[in-house]
Protein backbone atom coordinates (compact mmCIF):
# COMPACT_ATOMS: atom_id res chain seq x y z
CA UNK A 1 0.00 0.00 0.00
CA UNK A 2 2.95 2.54 1.17
CA UNK A 3 4.73 1.90 -2.51
CA UNK A 4 1.27 2.18 -4.15
CA UNK A 5 0.59 5.64 -2.57
CA UNK A 6 4.49 6.55 -3.22
CA UNK A 7 3.87 6.18 -7.00
CA UNK A 8 0.86 7.74 -7.25
CA UNK A 9 2.70 10.67 -5.41
CA UNK A 10 4.93 10.89 -8.02
CA UNK A 11 2.72 10.68 -10.56
CA UNK A 12 1.11 13.63 -9.31
CA UNK A 13 4.19 15.64 -9.15
CA UNK A 14 5.23 14.50 -12.57
CA UNK A 15 2.12 15.71 -13.96
CA UNK A 16 2.09 19.35 -11.14
CA UNK A 17 5.79 19.82 -13.12
CA UNK A 18 4.24 19.22 -16.90
CA UNK A 19 1.88 21.83 -16.07
CA UNK A 20 4.29 24.01 -14.81
CA UNK A 21 6.14 23.50 -17.87
CA UNK A 22 3.86 24.32 -20.49
CA UNK A 23 2.66 27.09 -18.57
CA UNK A 24 5.99 28.56 -18.69
CA UNK A 25 6.48 27.80 -22.40
CA UNK A 26 3.52 29.36 -23.18
CA UNK A 27 4.69 32.53 -21.06
CA UNK A 28 8.02 32.18 -23.47
CA UNK A 29 5.91 32.71 -26.81
CA UNK A 30 4.19 35.40 -25.50
CA UNK A 31 7.45 37.13 -24.22
CA UNK A 32 8.36 36.59 -28.05
CA UNK A 33 5.64 38.85 -29.48
CA UNK A 34 7.85 41.72 -27.84
CA UNK A 35 5.07 41.48 -24.82
CA UNK A 36 6.23 42.19 -20.68
CA UNK A 37 5.27 40.15 -18.23
CA UNK A 38 3.72 41.00 -14.90
CA UNK A 39 3.01 38.21 -11.97
CA UNK A 40 -0.66 39.09 -10.64
CA UNK A 41 -1.45 35.95 -8.87
CA UNK A 42 -2.04 35.54 -4.91
CA UNK A 43 -1.02 33.37 -2.43
CA UNK A 44 -3.94 30.74 -1.24
CA UNK A 45 -3.76 33.03 2.36
CA UNK A 46 -4.12 36.37 0.69
CA UNK A 47 -6.50 34.94 -1.78
CA UNK A 48 -9.27 33.90 1.21
CA UNK A 49 -7.98 36.81 3.04
CA UNK A 50 -8.71 39.78 0.96
CA UNK A 51 -11.20 37.69 -1.17
CA UNK A 52 -13.52 37.80 1.93
CA UNK A 53 -13.08 41.29 2.57
CA UNK A 54 -14.01 42.10 -1.26
CA UNK A 55 -16.99 39.58 -1.13
CA UNK A 56 -18.47 41.48 1.98
CA UNK A 57 -19.64 44.71 0.98
CA UNK A 58 -21.91 42.66 -2.00
CA UNK A 59 -22.60 40.03 1.17
CA UNK A 60 -23.83 42.59 3.39
CA UNK A 61 -26.08 44.29 0.62
CA UNK A 62 -27.65 41.47 -0.03
CA UNK A 63 -28.36 40.94 3.38
CA UNK A 64 -29.71 44.27 4.12
CA UNK A 65 -31.92 44.17 0.61
CA UNK A 66 -33.55 41.07 2.28
CA UNK A 67 -34.39 42.52 5.23
CA UNK A 68 -35.62 46.24 3.67
CA UNK A 69 -37.24 44.69 0.79
CA UNK A 70 -38.11 40.55 0.70
CA UNK A 71 -41.72 39.69 1.19
CA UNK A 72 -42.61 38.45 4.44
CA UNK A 73 -40.27 35.29 5.57
CA UNK A 74 -41.63 31.99 4.64
CA UNK A 75 -40.13 28.28 4.50
CA UNK A 76 -40.47 26.04 1.47
CA UNK A 77 -41.70 22.99 3.36
CA UNK A 78 -44.36 22.61 5.69
CA UNK A 79 -41.85 21.17 8.07
CA UNK A 80 -39.21 23.76 9.17
CA UNK A 81 -36.31 21.48 9.00
CA UNK A 82 -36.30 20.42 5.70
CA UNK A 83 -35.35 23.96 4.37
CA UNK A 84 -32.22 23.21 6.24
CA UNK A 85 -31.65 20.06 3.87
CA UNK A 86 -32.86 21.84 0.98
CA UNK A 87 -29.85 24.77 1.80
CA UNK A 88 -26.88 22.07 2.38
CA UNK A 89 -28.31 20.76 -1.05
CA UNK A 90 -27.65 23.76 -2.62
CA UNK A 91 -24.42 24.70 -1.47
CA UNK A 92 -23.31 21.60 -1.77
CA UNK A 93 -24.09 21.80 -5.89
CA UNK A 94 -23.01 24.79 -6.10
CA UNK A 95 -19.37 23.86 -5.24
CA UNK A 96 -19.05 22.14 -8.71
CA UNK A 97 -21.43 24.64 -10.39
CA UNK A 98 -19.43 27.42 -9.40
CA UNK A 99 -16.00 25.76 -11.67
CA UNK A 100 -18.68 24.36 -14.28
CA UNK A 101 -19.48 28.63 -15.12
CA UNK A 102 -15.50 29.37 -14.97
CA UNK A 103 -15.07 26.63 -17.16
CA UNK A 104 -18.07 27.51 -20.01
CA UNK A 105 -17.48 30.86 -20.00
CA UNK A 106 -14.13 30.79 -20.95
CA UNK A 107 -14.65 27.76 -23.74
CA UNK A 108 -16.94 30.58 -24.95
CA UNK A 109 -14.24 33.17 -25.35
CA UNK A 110 -11.96 30.60 -26.92
CA UNK A 111 -14.47 28.72 -29.03
CA UNK A 112 -13.30 24.91 -27.41
CA UNK A 113 -13.36 23.44 -24.12
CA UNK A 114 -9.45 22.79 -25.56
CA UNK A 115 -7.35 23.36 -22.35
CA UNK A 116 -9.97 24.03 -19.71
CA UNK A 117 -8.56 21.39 -16.85
CA UNK A 118 -10.64 21.13 -13.79
CA UNK A 119 -9.47 19.19 -10.60
CA UNK A 120 -8.90 19.29 -6.53
CA UNK A 121 -7.15 21.56 -4.72
CA UNK A 122 -5.66 18.91 -2.08
CA UNK A 123 -4.65 21.06 0.90
CA UNK A 124 -8.14 22.70 0.87
CA UNK A 125 -10.46 20.09 -0.55
CA UNK A 126 -12.27 22.28 -2.96
CA UNK A 127 -12.57 22.09 -6.90
CA UNK A 128 -10.98 24.51 -9.56
CA UNK A 129 -10.99 25.28 -12.73
CA UNK A 130 -7.80 26.34 -15.01
CA UNK A 131 -7.75 28.06 -18.71
CA UNK A 132 -4.72 27.21 -20.48
CA UNK A 133 -5.32 29.04 -23.32
CA UNK A 134 -4.49 33.23 -23.28
CA UNK A 135 -7.40 35.47 -23.31
CA UNK A 136 -8.26 39.57 -23.50
CA UNK A 137 -9.36 40.49 -20.49
CA UNK A 138 -12.49 41.40 -20.75
CA UNK A 139 -13.25 37.70 -22.07
CA UNK A 140 -11.06 36.60 -18.62
CA UNK A 141 -13.49 38.90 -16.17
CA UNK A 142 -16.43 37.28 -17.92
CA UNK A 143 -15.57 33.79 -16.94
CA UNK A 144 -13.79 34.80 -13.63
CA UNK A 145 -16.84 36.66 -12.43
CA UNK A 146 -19.64 34.47 -14.00
CA UNK A 147 -20.21 32.36 -10.83
CA UNK A 148 -20.59 35.70 -8.62
CA UNK A 149 -22.91 36.85 -11.42
CA UNK A 150 -25.20 33.73 -11.53
CA UNK A 151 -24.77 32.00 -8.22
CA UNK A 152 -23.76 34.68 -5.44
CA UNK A 153 -26.05 37.98 -6.73
CA UNK A 154 -28.15 35.43 -9.01
CA UNK A 155 -29.98 32.97 -5.98
CA UNK A 156 -29.62 36.47 -3.50
CA UNK A 157 -31.81 38.33 -5.81
CA UNK A 158 -34.18 34.98 -6.39
CA UNK A 159 -34.02 34.96 -2.23
CA UNK A 160 -35.30 38.54 -1.98
CA UNK A 161 -38.05 38.74 -4.62
CA UNK A 162 -39.61 35.23 -3.15
CA UNK A 163 -38.66 35.96 0.69
CA UNK A 164 -37.21 32.56 1.06
CA UNK A 165 -34.04 32.89 3.66
CA UNK A 166 -32.12 29.55 2.49
CA UNK A 167 -32.04 31.00 -1.23
CA UNK A 168 -30.25 33.85 0.30
CA UNK A 169 -27.93 32.03 2.44
CA UNK A 170 -27.19 29.97 -0.56
CA UNK A 171 -26.66 33.33 -2.50
CA UNK A 172 -24.70 34.86 0.18
CA UNK A 173 -22.20 31.38 0.78
CA UNK A 174 -21.77 32.32 -3.17
CA UNK A 175 -20.55 35.34 -2.98
CA UNK A 176 -17.85 34.97 -0.17
CA UNK A 177 -16.90 31.70 -2.46
CA UNK A 178 -16.15 34.30 -5.59
CA UNK A 179 -14.52 36.20 -3.51
CA UNK A 180 -11.23 35.35 -4.85
CA UNK A 181 -12.76 35.87 -8.16
CA UNK A 182 -13.77 39.50 -7.90
CA UNK A 183 -9.89 40.46 -5.94
CA UNK A 184 -8.64 38.83 -9.29
CA UNK A 185 -11.07 40.25 -11.75
CA UNK A 186 -9.73 43.80 -10.47
CA UNK A 187 -6.57 42.95 -11.05
CA UNK A 188 -7.81 41.80 -14.93
CA UNK A 189 -9.34 45.06 -15.81
CA UNK A 190 -5.87 46.82 -16.00
CA UNK A 191 -6.06 45.10 -20.13
CA UNK A 192 -3.31 43.04 -22.05
CA UNK A 193 -3.25 39.14 -22.43
CA UNK A 194 -3.58 37.57 -19.77
CA UNK A 195 -2.85 33.96 -18.99
CA UNK A 196 -3.76 31.66 -15.89
CA UNK A 197 -2.00 30.73 -13.77
CA UNK A 198 -2.18 26.95 -13.84
CA UNK A 199 -1.09 26.27 -9.38
CA UNK A 200 -1.64 29.98 -8.01
CA UNK A 201 -4.74 32.10 -7.92
CA UNK A 202 -4.16 34.99 -10.48
CA UNK A 203 -2.59 35.01 -14.03
CA UNK A 204 0.28 36.25 -15.65
CA UNK A 205 -0.43 39.60 -17.83
CA UNK A 206 1.15 40.17 -21.33
CA UNK A 207 1.42 43.29 -22.98
CA UNK A 208 3.29 45.45 -25.28
CA UNK A 209 4.71 48.95 -24.90
CA UNK A 210 4.80 48.95 -21.16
Amino acid sequence: MNERRRQKEQRRREAQQARLSAFEGRCAALRAQSRTQADCTFGALAANVFGMLAALPFAGAAVAAYFLCAPAFRALFSVFAWDFFALAGMLLVSLPVHEGLHGLFWAAANRSFRGIRFGVMREFLTPYCACEAPMHSAAYVCGTLAPFVFLGLGLSAAGIVAGYWALLCAGVFNIFCAGADILVSARALGGGVLLDHPERCGFYRFRKGD
